[in-house]
């Protein structure tokens, strides 16, 4: 899909609705809007930081906008009169060109009365809505069934970079979008489908590991890892651990010639810049990796992947939701998790199980997955 789709529907004065969340008026301007054409944003109290920051960057990109100015509602984000009577002095104001509205952001109030004020008084306006259900485009009229325009990823790219900037964050590290260790966080997923295994798993790494690679505190529990320097030195016997973890641990290059798992091996092998995000990564943040891996596999095999963002977003809301959304895209249910559960088919068709979401963070790391030393 190219941008030239949404040719028909650009226009010359594209009026936004900021809520809180930015990204669609972000996309709106860049689909909608001819060049030399300008954006306003209509803004409340709450929301005024936000416009002011779409602003700036709308205006510091390179897509030839004549303008993007400020509309503030001030405390009125549910006052009829109020948003009527604003829409329409700015409409009065324009004497030329294509107008249209865009109302995804803002309050219902907001989207409701600019519509009414802009319908009464431009009615020939292209009035649209971004459905983050369906990653669709909408372009409403009153008198025929609405137009709908599917956004697909190379329809508007938008850098991780960016997505931090609209909500006022700062990246501070690069990202990365392969999961570490990959095939030995299989080995582990495999684990722990059997219950004695995963005990004999945990008795090695709690009796044998953390007595060499962690702190004690005064209590007796474990405290923080030991120093870099500390953990290089250390080798550790693999008396009584899984033979198949052995095997992972000698594919990754991890074992001596006498068969022990050493620190500094796996050091030279720049998987970790640090030690210690090794020793994380053993304690659990391995299944992240894995459920990353996952993720990635599903979304490379089938359509998913088009829809992966959107499902993010699904999976915030109740779990019907996410059974709703995968029958609309034609899949059964998300990739499973290791068999730690008689409920595991439920978290794979609902995303949730006991008020926990299976699935949500590895989405977010799947296109952007930051480091594990950060």
């Amino acid at each position: 899909m190219s941008i030239s789709e949404f040719d028909k529907y650009k226009v010359d004065h594209l009026f936004l609705l900021i809520g809180e969340n930015p990204l669609p008026n972000y996309v709106a301007a860049n689909l909608l809007l001819n060049k030399e054409g300008t954006v306003y944003l209509v803004h409340t109290t709450g929301t005024s930081e936000s416009a002011e920051r779409l602003q700036k960057i709308l205006k510091s990109e390179l897509n030839g906008f004549k303008d993007v100015v400020l509309r503030s509602l001030g405390d009125y984000e549910s006052d009829a009169f109020h948003i009527q009577k604003k829409i329409r002095e700015e409409l009065e104001k324009i004497k030329s060109g294509l107008r249209g509205l865009n109302y995804t952001g803002g309050t219902k109030a907001m989207a409701v009365h600019s519509y009414k004020a802009a319908f009464a008084n431009c009615p020939d306006a292209i009035f649209s809505y971004l459905d983050p259900r369906r990653l669709e485009m909408c372009i409403d009229r009153e008198d025929k069934e609405r137009d709908r325009v599917k956004i697909k990823p190379e329809t508007l790219q938008v850098e991780l970079v960016k997505l931090f900037q609209l909500h006022g964050l700062e990246l501070k590290s690069k990202p990365t979008q392969q999961p570490q260790l990959a095939k030995l966080a299989t080995e582990f997923a495999q684990v722990f489908q059997e219950e004695a295994k995963a005990k004999q798993w945990f008795d090695w790494y709690d009796k044998i590991f953390c007595e060499q690679a962690r702190k004690k505190k005064e209590n007796g529990s474990w405290g923080n890892w030991k120093s870099k320097t500390d953990l290089e030195k250390i080798v550790i016997k693999l008396d009584n651990l899984l033979p198949e973890i052995i095997t992972g641990f000698q594919q990754e290059g991890f074992i001596t010639d006498d068969n022990q798992l050493s620190l500094s091996k796996v050091q030279s092998t720049s998987n970790f810049k640090e030690l210690e995000n090794f020793c994380k990564w053993l304690d659990g943040i391995w299944l992240e990796n894995y459920v990353l891996e996952q993720v990635q596999n599903i979304a490379s095999s089938n359509f998913i992947g088009e829809y992966i963002i959107e499902l993010r977003d699904i999976l915030r809301q109740e779990s019907l939701a996410t059974e709703s959304f995968l029958s609309n895209i034609g899949v059964d249910k998300l990739p499973s998790f290791p068999e730690c559960s008689k409920d595991i088919d439920k978290l794979a068709k609902e995303g949730w199980l006991d008020d926990i979401c299976g699935y949500f963070d590895a989405i977010e790391a799947m296109e952007f997955y930051l480091e594990l030393d950060d």
